[in-house]
């Protein structure tokens, strides 16, 4: 009698830990989306995984001009686009809604994601990827 209630005990705690987990895994992240999350899919989107969409909500899309590769990620927020800009001018040519600069500065980069108001597109040409 003891061992049938011990083991509906721990069927139990099993059953409640089980189902919050689950509940704890359904439920929206409150962590909001970071710029190096936008630079990730960019990046994944040059490699040929991409989204339709970036972290931010807005379209991600992949082209070829000439044989360059293109990623072009609009409806960014100014504030992720001068941080992933950043990451991005570093490993291959960035322009910033349709402006692309002789030099990256983050006064610069500040300056053109601002250009078009609170939201700003972002095209990504990656180094040696033809």
């Amino acid at each position: 009698m003891l061992l049938h209630w011990i083991v509906g005990c721990l069927v139990f705690v099993a059953g409640i830990s089980a189902l919050g987990s689950l509940v704890l895994s359904l439920a929206p992240s409150d962590t909001p989306p970071q710029p190096a999350d936008l630079v990730l899919q960019i990046q994944n989107a040059a490699s040929g995984t991409a989204e339709s969409q970036h972290v931010y909500g807005g379209p991600i899309q992949v082209s070829r001009r000439g044989g360059q590769l293109s990623i072009t990620a609009s409806k960014v927020p100014t504030s992720a686009c001068v941080s992933a800009g950043w990451t991005l001018a570093r490993e291959g040519v960035l322009a910033v809604n349709g402006l692309r600069p002789s030099h990256i500065s983050a006064g610069i980069l500040a300056d053109l994601c601002n250009r078009e108001g609170d939201l700003a597109s972002m095209t990504w040409m990656p180094k040696g990827r033809g």
